[in-house]
């Protein structure tokens, strides 16, 4: 998590302050918890800080009237030490000279703490961030790349650092290990800019940098210099980006949730559109790679959070569209494991940032053994489409609600599309699938037209402290990713699981207090889920379906759903329909929906 942003002023008249903060604005999904800016006037280090969100930062720092040609900036989701003042970034060295903003963790902190307060330097907050500005202020002896190079030799963990030194007022120094960093010079005002994330940059063209492991670079309005570890200079690989005015609107709905949920259906059918070659479903990316395919023997889908649903839901699929077992993992377990060695194997990794820590360390872990290893992503220049064999685009555009909508449903979509590729080249039947993929933006426009019906519901049900999600089939997952929604923007308790596991031990917990909602999008497995709902209705339960007939017997709250004809592509709209459920839920509840407390849209530690 955390957004670090720096600048550099060269040929153009923007103030470094106002920018950075501009920069934070768009990092803010990384991370909201506290921001802060720092810059260099008259040989003194210059900081603001705040607990909150950027706004606040950009109100403390609007009438200021100092000249400046650099800043470092900060938003933060805190890992050490809690939301105050004290442990916001920029953190300043106990020398005051040094002011630096970091992304990551420090796993030995301590270790260099004590080692730090055995030689008299004084700490001020819980941070470890604090910890490794102190250690490069307390090794400075009037080499500061020298510093930072033996700081990096003393410390473990992923981070990635940038700084700057009253010694050295128009310079900025940075490096990384483990965590993105990129340093981009605009190809026309010839201005410096420095973040996690590319698309942070104003809209321009930019010959890129992005800094390796224990690199470090020396970065000034007329150069950019680029250290190895061993301190000897290296060539700069910059790569040419271009990045596109992308604005965030909310286009009159109340929030970019509510927003991002309604552009679903013409987010499908672009990627349909595009993927469309000679009436079936092919990718171009993957063009080179029929002999790879072909001898796939097993397919790992490597994925966290929302990405890990979307590979459940479509395991099934890609099973039958290619006849070979495919293991769905959790990335943040990945590693831990003890894995069976599986020759031909091809790997899919899903995360929408390209950048979550967890899913970039299950993947490296195994890189080497990959016969095909495939990106599903949302940030073309993101990490993990750089160490990828291939790079499939989710084409979701800008997601700005931390809470994702319409960058899982692209995950989900292009899954299945895979599995209809995967199948052209092994040559097994599909033809019966594609018209039903065809149809469903239909089915995502049916979904939300029944926005005014699902609201109703979720407005009655909003007074329910404690939720079940159930299903079968790939409703089961379906309604792993609807518990999830609701966790993540209403704070309330909500359990996923199989409905015939009701039986077994989660039933004693039903009462008046919790609400059990069903999908029932799966019509082989539909009776069966129905039998488990009476049983919760004999214990007074209180029911609300999705899909299926009215069901008097069990609930009167059922919201009909469209029927697609087959069961696999059902779990789209009724994923959508729970996106929409838990928005409302939430919007009754007055809770903060597009920023929830404690969570960040790119997770960049473990």
């Amino acid at each position: 998590m955390c957004g670090i942003y720096g600048y550099i002023q060269s040929k153009s008249n923007k103030k470094p302050l106002e920018t950075c903060l501009d920069g934070l604005q768009k990092l803010q999904y990384r991370g909201y918890d506290s921001a802060g800016v720092a810059s260099i006037h008259k040989g003194t280090v210059l900081s603001f800080k705040t607990v909150g969100k950027v706004d606040l930062l950009s109100a403390l720092v609007k009438d200021h009237k100092y000249e400046l040609n650099t800043a470092i900036a900060h938003t933060r989701w805190a890992t050490h030490g809690g939301l105050s003042a004290e442990n916001t970034h920029p953190q300043i060295d106990y020398k005051k000279s040094i002011a630096l903003v970091h992304n990551g963790i420090i796993e030995n902190y301590l270790e260099l703490k004590e080692f730090l307060l055995s030689k008299g330097v004084a700490f001020t907050s819980e941070t470890d961030t604090e910890v490794i500005t102190n250690l490069i202020a307390y090794l400075y002896k009037g080499d500061l790349k020298k510093a930072i190079a033996e700081a990096f030799k003393r410390v473990q963990g992923s981070f990635a650092i940038v700084l700057i030194h009253k010694d050295s007022p128009e310079t900025i120094f940075a490096g990384a290990r483990g965590c993105p960093l990129a340093v981009g010079i605009c190809d026309t005002s010839k201005d410096v800019y420095i973040s996690s994330d590319t698309s942070s940059f104003s809209e321009s063209s930019y010959s890129t940098y992005f800094m390796k492991n224990d690199e470090i670079a020396e970065i000034t309005s007329t150069a950019l210099t680029i250290y190895a570890s061993d301190g000897k200079v290296k060539k700069n690989d910059l790569s040419t980006i271009i990045i596109s005015k992308d604005e965030a609107s909310k286009d009159g709905y109340d929030h970019y949730m509510h927003k991002e949920i309604h552009e679903q259906s013409s987010l499908s059918a672009r990627i349909l559109k595009k993927r469309m070659l000679l009436n079936t479903f092919s990718f171009k990316e993957l063009e080179n790679d029929n002999t790879f395919i072909e001898q796939m023997e097993h397919i790992d889908v490597i994925a966290c959070g929302s990405s890990y649903h979307a590979g459940l839901i479509a395991k099934e699929f890609l099973e039958e569209m290619t006849l070979t077992p495919v293991t769905i993992h959790l990335a943040s377990e990945y590693r831990y494991a003890k894995h069976l060695e599986k020759k031909n194997t091809v790997a899919i990794i899903i995360s929408q940032s390209g950048e979550t820590a967890d899913t970039l360390a299950a993947f490296r872990c195994k890189k080497e053994s990959f016969l095909l290893s495939i990106a599903l992503c949302n940030n073309d220049t993101s990490t993990l489409t750089r160490e990828t064999h291939r790079f499939i685009p989710l084409m979701a555009k800008k997601e700005v609600s931390v809470c994702s909508t319409k960058a899982f449903t692209s995950q989900l979509l292009n899954l299945y599309l895979l599995g209809i590729h995967f199948s052209n080249v092994l040559k097994i039947e599909n033809k019966s699938y594609i018209e039903e993929l065809s149809n469903i933006p239909l089915a995502i426009d049916d979904v939300l037209s029944k926005e005014e019906i699902i609201k109703k519901y979720a407005e009655t049900y909003a007074c329910y402290p404690y939720f079940f999600f159930t299903g079968r089939g790939n409703m089961y997952p379906v309604s792993m990713e609807a518990a999830l929604k609701l966790k993540e923007i209403s704070y309330l308790p909500a359990e996923a699981l199989p409905a015939g596991e009701m039986k077994h031990g989660p039933i004693a917990l039903i009462d008046e207090n919790l609400a059990t909602i069903a999908f029932l999008g799966t019509e082989k497995t539909a009776p069966k889920t129905l039998s488990n709902l009476s049983e919760i209705k004999a214990r007074d339960g209180k029911v609300l379906i999705f899909g299926g007939d009215t069901h008097p017997e069990i609930t009167q709250d059922v919201i009909a759903m469209y029927k697609n004809g087959n069961d696999t592509f059902a779990s789209i709209p009724y994923c959508i329909a729970g996106q929409i459920f838990s928005y409302f839920i939430a919007k009754k509840l007055g809770k903060e929906i597009d920023f929830p407390r404690n969570l960040a849209k790119s997770v960049t530690v473990e």
